[in-house]
Protein backbone atom coordinates (compact mmCIF):
# COMPACT_ATOMS: atom_id res chain seq x y z
CA UNK A 1 0.00 0.00 0.00
CA UNK A 2 1.35 3.61 -0.88
CA UNK A 3 0.89 6.49 1.14
CA UNK A 4 1.13 8.53 -2.55
CA UNK A 5 -2.49 10.03 -4.17
CA UNK A 6 -3.42 8.98 -7.47
CA UNK A 7 -6.26 9.14 -9.76
CA UNK A 8 -7.62 6.52 -11.52
CA UNK A 9 -9.01 8.06 -15.32
CA UNK A 10 -10.95 5.54 -18.07
CA UNK A 11 -9.51 5.52 -21.44
CA UNK A 12 -11.69 8.00 -23.45
CA UNK A 13 -14.72 6.04 -24.94
CA UNK A 14 -14.12 8.02 -28.42
CA UNK A 15 -11.21 7.49 -31.36
CA UNK A 16 -11.26 10.04 -34.19
CA UNK A 17 -10.24 8.65 -37.23
CA UNK A 18 -9.96 11.35 -39.48
CA UNK A 19 -9.12 13.78 -40.14
CA UNK A 20 -5.95 12.62 -38.27
CA UNK A 21 -2.49 13.00 -40.08
CA UNK A 22 -0.60 16.26 -40.90
CA UNK A 23 -2.05 17.19 -44.31
CA UNK A 24 -3.29 20.26 -46.23
CA UNK A 25 -6.97 20.59 -46.58
CA UNK A 26 -8.64 23.85 -49.02
CA UNK A 27 -11.69 25.45 -47.42
CA UNK A 28 -14.30 24.19 -48.75
CA UNK A 29 -12.90 20.39 -49.88
CA UNK A 30 -14.87 17.56 -48.68
CA UNK A 31 -13.11 16.36 -45.76
CA UNK A 32 -15.37 13.98 -43.75
CA UNK A 33 -14.94 13.83 -40.04
CA UNK A 34 -14.74 9.91 -38.87
CA UNK A 35 -14.29 8.15 -35.45
CA UNK A 36 -14.68 4.86 -33.55
CA UNK A 37 -16.65 4.96 -30.26
CA UNK A 38 -17.53 1.95 -27.58
CA UNK A 39 -21.16 4.30 -26.83
CA UNK A 40 -24.04 3.08 -27.65
CA UNK A 41 -25.78 5.79 -27.40
CA UNK A 42 -25.15 9.79 -26.89
CA UNK A 43 -24.57 12.73 -28.69
CA UNK A 44 -21.17 14.50 -29.39
CA UNK A 45 -20.17 17.90 -30.28
CA UNK A 46 -17.21 18.23 -33.05
CA UNK A 47 -15.16 21.43 -32.78
CA UNK A 48 -12.49 22.41 -34.92
CA UNK A 49 -9.90 23.63 -32.54
CA UNK A 50 -6.63 25.90 -33.62
CA UNK A 51 -3.39 24.04 -32.99
CA UNK A 52 -1.43 27.08 -31.69
CA UNK A 53 -1.71 30.03 -28.95
CA UNK A 54 -4.38 31.52 -28.58
CA UNK A 55 -6.02 28.76 -29.14
CA UNK A 56 -9.58 29.55 -30.77
CA UNK A 57 -12.22 26.77 -30.67
CA UNK A 58 -15.08 26.74 -33.55
CA UNK A 59 -18.02 24.58 -33.69
CA UNK A 60 -18.38 22.12 -36.91
CA UNK A 61 -21.34 20.59 -35.33
CA UNK A 62 -23.40 20.15 -32.46
CA UNK A 63 -25.90 17.21 -30.91
CA UNK A 64 -23.90 14.47 -33.23
CA UNK A 65 -25.38 11.41 -32.94
CA UNK A 66 -22.19 9.02 -31.40
CA UNK A 67 -23.27 5.71 -33.44
CA UNK A 68 -23.18 7.97 -37.01
CA UNK A 69 -19.50 6.99 -36.82
CA UNK A 70 -19.04 9.75 -39.77
CA UNK A 71 -19.94 13.25 -40.44
CA UNK A 72 -19.90 15.37 -43.59
CA UNK A 73 -17.57 18.19 -43.69
CA UNK A 74 -16.49 20.85 -45.82
CA UNK A 75 -13.32 21.99 -44.51
CA UNK A 76 -13.24 25.61 -42.87
CA UNK A 77 -16.99 25.10 -42.35
CA UNK A 78 -18.35 26.39 -38.98
CA UNK A 79 -21.53 27.13 -36.93
CA UNK A 80 -22.14 30.79 -37.16
CA UNK A 81 -20.91 32.16 -39.89
CA UNK A 82 -17.54 32.71 -38.80
CA UNK A 83 -14.34 32.40 -41.32
CA UNK A 84 -11.58 30.52 -39.42
CA UNK A 85 -8.38 31.96 -40.75
CA UNK A 86 -5.95 30.41 -42.69
CA UNK A 87 -3.61 27.97 -40.07
CA UNK A 88 -2.87 24.73 -37.86
CA UNK A 89 -6.05 22.78 -36.37
CA UNK A 90 -7.26 19.44 -35.34
CA UNK A 91 -10.31 18.48 -35.45
CA UNK A 92 -12.33 17.86 -31.84
CA UNK A 93 -14.85 15.37 -31.09
CA UNK A 94 -16.27 15.29 -27.11
CA UNK A 95 -19.16 13.85 -25.59
CA UNK A 96 -22.21 16.35 -25.09
CA UNK A 97 -23.00 15.22 -21.50
CA UNK A 98 -19.10 14.85 -20.28
CA UNK A 99 -16.76 17.29 -22.17
CA UNK A 100 -13.83 15.60 -20.65
CA UNK A 101 -14.63 12.23 -22.79
CA UNK A 102 -12.83 13.34 -26.30
CA UNK A 103 -10.05 13.01 -28.63
CA UNK A 104 -8.58 14.88 -30.90
CA UNK A 105 -6.48 14.79 -34.17
CA UNK A 106 -2.87 12.90 -33.86
CA UNK A 107 -1.49 15.57 -35.82
CA UNK A 108 -2.41 19.54 -36.72
CA UNK A 109 -3.46 19.77 -40.47
CA UNK A 110 -3.40 23.19 -42.42
CA UNK A 111 -6.94 25.07 -43.09
CA UNK A 112 -5.81 26.80 -46.70
CA UNK A 113 -7.45 29.28 -49.05
CA UNK A 114 -9.05 27.42 -52.08
CA UNK A 115 -7.00 27.81 -54.94
CA UNK A 116 -8.46 28.15 -58.65
CA UNK A 117 -7.70 26.75 -61.54
CA UNK A 118 -4.60 26.62 -63.29
CA UNK A 119 -4.00 27.05 -67.28
CA UNK A 120 -1.77 24.83 -68.16
CA UNK A 121 -2.42 24.96 -72.22
CA UNK A 122 -4.14 26.16 -75.21
CA UNK A 123 -4.27 24.68 -78.20
CA UNK A 124 -4.14 26.08 -80.51
CA UNK A 125 -1.98 29.10 -79.89
CA UNK A 126 -3.24 30.78 -82.66
CA UNK A 127 -6.59 30.05 -85.37
CA UNK A 128 -9.44 32.06 -87.22
CA UNK A 129 -12.24 33.50 -85.39
CA UNK A 130 -14.97 30.72 -84.28
CA UNK A 131 -11.87 28.19 -84.03
CA UNK A 132 -12.53 25.10 -81.36
CA UNK A 133 -10.05 25.64 -78.50
CA UNK A 134 -8.62 22.66 -75.76
CA UNK A 135 -7.73 24.62 -72.83
CA UNK A 136 -5.70 22.06 -70.18
CA UNK A 137 -5.37 22.89 -66.59
CA UNK A 138 -5.90 21.76 -63.01
CA UNK A 139 -8.33 22.57 -60.36
CA UNK A 140 -11.21 22.78 -62.81
CA UNK A 141 -14.57 22.22 -61.08
CA UNK A 142 -17.42 19.59 -62.16
CA UNK A 143 -20.03 21.72 -62.48
CA UNK A 144 -18.15 23.82 -65.23
CA UNK A 145 -16.27 26.82 -65.58
CA UNK A 146 -16.90 30.92 -66.46
CA UNK A 147 -13.22 32.79 -68.13
CA UNK A 148 -13.02 35.84 -68.99
CA UNK A 149 -10.73 36.93 -72.03
CA UNK A 150 -10.13 40.93 -71.82
CA UNK A 151 -8.66 42.08 -75.14
CA UNK A 152 -8.05 45.67 -74.49
CA UNK A 153 -11.13 47.24 -73.58
CA UNK A 154 -13.53 44.18 -74.65
CA UNK A 155 -13.94 41.14 -72.01
CA UNK A 156 -15.47 38.00 -73.93
CA UNK A 157 -16.54 35.57 -71.28
CA UNK A 158 -17.47 32.16 -72.44
CA UNK A 159 -18.31 28.94 -70.47
CA UNK A 160 -16.44 26.28 -70.45
CA UNK A 161 -17.95 22.48 -70.27
CA UNK A 162 -16.12 19.56 -67.94
CA UNK A 163 -15.03 16.58 -70.19
CA UNK A 164 -13.85 13.72 -68.28
CA UNK A 165 -10.73 12.52 -69.15
CA UNK A 166 -11.02 9.56 -71.56
CA UNK A 167 -11.85 5.94 -70.39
Amino acid sequence: VSPARFTITQPSSLRLTAPNTALTLRRGEAAPITWNSTLTSGTLTLSLVSASAPVQTFTIASNVSVTAHTRPWNAGAVVGGVIPPEGEYRIRIARTDNATDLDDSDAAFTLANQVGPSVTAVTPALGPVGSRVAIQGTRFSPTGLSLDFGTGQATTTLTARYLSPPQ
